[in-house]
């Protein structure tokens, strides 16, 4: 019985170019907690709606800011025989880039270290690179390591991270590679998730004040509407209330009748408005209305 040994012979492809089109500098990578997340058509892929509602979708998560973004490539391996050299080990295909963070976004960064991802990497010049397999428009296999918190020091004198991308197979792009210039719009305006807290200002049978707060800097967002915040009842079923605008202090009101301790007054999920992602760290809940 002989044994099979099967080689992967490539063939050459042409290498007429009258110009090397390529993108600029990644400035921004999105992550792809799913493996399987993709964009389904090449105009998706460069819709910033599409984008948005993948962020909201928990589907994308955008990171910060990428400075300092480095190539740490390493070189194929080889024994070196008398006549021949053996290759030992493929190379491998890393970068690093430094992130200027505060400690709740670092902690919220540190949730990817070690994990398998896809990364979608948003360029300088308003271009985005992906892979396509099938049909579907994806970001590279990666493995992602969040290095330690770095405080300001003489050198710097600000607060850092240094975050490697270990991309699982360094031929993915180069084989299945795409290269898109995004529809007007460009890595700047992809954030993550913005969070934000409910702040009770009084309540009764009747009416409910509040505030919602920016998370970073606590400030009042004026920008919900009805249809955004939902009243719940003590049982997790939905109340039937009315919708107040903002005050100029940022004090929304509900009105209706039969509210009671322990009914909650939270975001509508995530709710999108002009671009960005909102979530609520938590409900405020109903408490001192005399019976």
């Amino acid at each position: 019985m002989s044994n099979i040994v099967e080689c992967k012979d490539k063939d050459l492809l042409n290498t007429g170019a009258l110009d090397q089109c390529h993108l600029g500098v990644t400035t921004k990578y999105v992550v792809s907690p799913d493996l399987d997340f993709g964009f389904e058509t090449l105009e998706d892929l460069k819709d910033k709606t599409e984008w948005v509602e993948a962020v909201a979708a928990k589907d994308l998560y955008p990171l910060y800011e990428a400075e300092e973004i480095t190539n740490a490539n390493t070189d194929p391996q080889f024994y070196e025989g008398r006549r021949i050299n053996y290759k030992q080990s493929e190379g491998k295909k890393v970068k690093t880039f430094r992130s200027i963070v505060s400690l709740c976004s670092y902690r919220a960064l540190k949730r990817f270290d070690g994990k398998i991802v896809r990364v979608f990497e948003l360029t300088e010049d308003r271009g985005v690179r992906a892979v396509q397999h099938e049909t579907k428009f994806k970001g590279q296999k990666t493995m992602i390591y969040v290095g330690l918190l770095e405080d300001p020091s003489n050198d710097s004198g600000i607060q850092s991270t240094v975050v490697t991308i270990n991309y699982i197979d360094e031929a993915e792009y180069t084989e299945n590679g795409v290269n898109a210039f995004l529809d007007g719009w460009g890595d700047q305006e992809l954030i993550g998730i913005l969070d934000v807290k409910l702040e009770l200002v009084s309540c009764s049978a009747t009416s409910v004040k509040f505030k919602i707060l920016s998370l970073c800097g606590n400030k009042p967002l004026k920008l919900f509407e009805s249809g955004d915040v939902k009243m719940k009842d003590d049982t997790g079923a939905d109340e039937t209330t009315s919708f107040v605008a903002p005050d100029t202090d940022g004090i929304y009101e509900l009105t209706g009748t039969g509210f009671e301790n322990g009914f909650t007054v939270n975001l509508n999920g995530v709710v999108t408005k002009g671009g960005y992602s909102y979530e609520s760290t938590g409900a405020i809940t109903l408490a001192g209305i005399s019976s």
